[in-house]
């Protein structure tokens, strides 16, 4: 057993002293030293609300998330998720989803 002082590993959490490590919901992540489960997050391509212990599930076919956190997956477009397109195109720009040509 880790002596008491020990901070937790990453995708682990403690909040009160002298408590053992608990792990992050499932597909949810922290860094190491986290000290609430409000510290767990979902990683990219995952959604959900971990931070209040919910399981961070991945993204739907089609869908996509490329940063960490609470936010819900964003639609593809009609061409699909490739790394092309994003650097071509970026999801935020007006014509997201529609043929560039």
């Amino acid at each position: 057993k880790a002596p008491v002082c020990s901070p937790c590993k990453a995708n682990t959490y403690k909040d009160t002293t002298n408590a053992a490590c608990t792990a992050c919901p499932s597909n949810a992540v922290s860094a190491e030293g986290s000290t609430s489960l409000s510290a767990c997050t979902c990683p990219a391509g995952f959604t959900g609300d971990a931070g209040s212990g919910g399981s961070c599930v991945p993204c739907a076919a089609g869908m996509y998330k490329d940063v960490g956190g609470s936010a819900a997956c964003s639609w593809c477009g009609a061409r699909g998720c490739t790394s092309k397109i994003l650097d071509d195109w970026g999801a935020s720009h007006p014509r997201w989803g529609q043929d560039p040509s």
